[in-house]
């Protein structure tokens, strides 16, 4: 099983009140591998993905922004301290990238994705110090690539949202596969 105890109660409340014919069929005979596999399908829940691949947040950066549009920027304090902020801004960003050991980033983590969102956002590379944003306005094209959809099974499990950037997104309670001893168990209840 992968449900503790005190979660069989939700999952059986959510196979009891399931109305997709498909499902209901499945339910109507017993077939506890099969309802355990449509509950594994994605549902319609965002939430903030746990394991958010660093190759897709990547993809989601316009690293050319990074760029400052003037070839010859000026070399006066102005210029210098912009300059320095874009360079800080992506360098932290790629500690980021390469402190994590397995290649992804914990987006449930609040205070990683605002570290996240501050790197691709407030870019002052544009003509004359104009603010660009690599991740999209607000961060959205990064926040985005951070998140992914519940299985209909971790959508009985929601926890709170969270609002990184303009995307909100659910940091889930519970997060897995059910399988069908778990769908056994839940049924077994009274």
């Amino acid at each position: 099983m992968n449900l503790d105890a005190s979660q069989l109660p939700a999952l059986r409340a959510a196979i009891d009140a399931e109305t997709d014919p498909e499902f209901v069929q499945m339910r109507d005979l017993g077939q506890s591998g099969l309802m355990a596999q449509w509950f594994n399908r994605p549902g319609s829940l965002t939430v903030w993905n746990s394991r958010a691949m660093w190759s897709d947040i990547q993809d989601a950066t316009d690293y050319a922004k990074y760029t400052p549009a003037v070839a010859n920027m000026p070399t006066d304090v102005a210029g210098t301290n912009r300059l320095l902020g874009v360079l800080i801004k992506l360098t932290v960003q790629q500690n980021m990238l390469l402190g994590s050991r397995d290649g992804y980033l914990d987006a449930r983590d609040a205070g990683a994705m605002d570290a996240l969102i501050d790197t691709v956002t407030g870019i002052q590379s544009g003509a004359g110090g104009a603010v660009t944003a690599p991740g999209g306005a607000s961060g959205v094209n990064v926040a985005t690539a951070a998140t992914r959809s519940a299985s209909r099974a971790e959508s009985i499990y929601p926890g709170a949202n969270m609002t990184k950037g303009t995307v909100t997104a659910n940091v889930l309670a519970w997060e897995g596969q059910i399988n069908e001893y778990d769908i056994g168990a839940a049924l077994a209840l009274p």
